[in-house]
């Protein structure tokens, strides 16, 4: 998986076909549909997946012709590659020339990915910030004299729920 950040917004609005028009083997493929999953987008966030090192290399190299077709560019200083699984020791990256380097780790939409811890950092955050918003709900309900079992459920399903559910499907 790759990590960019574009300087200027404007290639989620192209729906990716440039990326599989000019790779069509690459990206990971979605079990069961016969699809295949090759980039992902957030305003600015760019995430290219690829199960090999040459699809990840064609990907860079669509990329590039991309952003030079649509004056777009890609910071390289927050640029990265994360390998999953098996270390993948001896491929190198290159974007506009230049080497992107490898990391163990990165953060997407604030969930932290390893490479080979998994999910399992990540569950670790999940439970953390759900006790700080479950504590926070305490004190202020504590604080506003909400002492209604059926409204404090009802606020924990609002407020703390979704951060112990953020990412987890």
């Amino acid at each position: 998986m790759l990590r960019l950040s574009l300087a200027v917004a404007g290639a989620q609005h192209q729906r990716q076909p440039w990326l599989a028009e000019r790779t069509p083997e690459t990206g990971v493929e979605l079990a069961g549909s016969g699809g295949r999953l090759r980039v992902l987008l957030y305003a600015d966030d760019l995430a290219l997946l690829a199960s090999d090192a040459e699809g990840l290399q064609a990907q860079l190299d669509a990329l590039q012709s991309f952003c030079n077709a649509h004056h777009l560019r890609v910071n390289v200083s927050k640029t990265e590659v994360v390998v999953f699984g098996l270390k993948c020791t001896a491929a190198r990256w290159t974007y506009r020339g230049a080497r992107v380097p490898t990391s163990p780790e990165f953060k997407y939409l604030g969930v932290t990915l390893h490479s080979t811890k998994g999910t399992t950092p990540e569950a670790h955050q999940r439970k953390a910030a759900g006790l700080r918003a479950a504590f926070a709900l305490l004190a202020r309900c504590k604080q506003r004299g909400i002492a209604d079992f059926s409204l404090r459920c009802r606020l924990f399903r609002i407020l703390v729920e979704p951060t112990l559910n953020y990412c987890a499907e």
